[in-house]
């Protein structure tokens, strides 16, 4: 496969964003731990690659096709696993783009030494 976009997680966001590049008619390879049976049944009818597995084991990023691939998109509900997503893709194929959800903290001034 070549020129796909590889998504990384699929829980709410991660299902959106597979759909969305299902409809504009996109190649997409999702990685995930889990996700609900319909959302995996739906993407897989609509021709997605599903891989079940920790994205943040190097060997399924390579298996997912991340050197040929046109994007990586990491989406799941961990900061740090998405960012060492990222890094990991970022090792292993340069010049790929990459997308990182991260979530914003809530805090005080008192977290900021203020």
């Amino acid at each position: 496969m070549k020129g796909h976009f590889i998504v990384c997680g699929m829980g709410h966001v991660g299902y959106r964003v597979v759909d969305l590049l299902g409809r504009l008619g996109e190649t997409v390879t999702v990685i995930t731990q889990s996700a609900r049976a319909e959302w995996l049944h739906a993407v897989q009818a609509r021709g997605v690659q599903v891989r079940i597995g920790d994205a943040q084991d190097e060997r399924l990023l390579v298996e997912a096709g991340v050197r040929e691939a046109q994007a990586v998109l990491a989406v799941t509900d961990q900061d740090l696993v998405n960012i060492e997503i990222a890094l990991d893709a970022k090792r292993l194929h340069p010049d790929i783009p990459v997308v990182v959800r991260l979530f914003e903290q809530p805090y005080d001034d008192r977290d900021v030494g203020v």
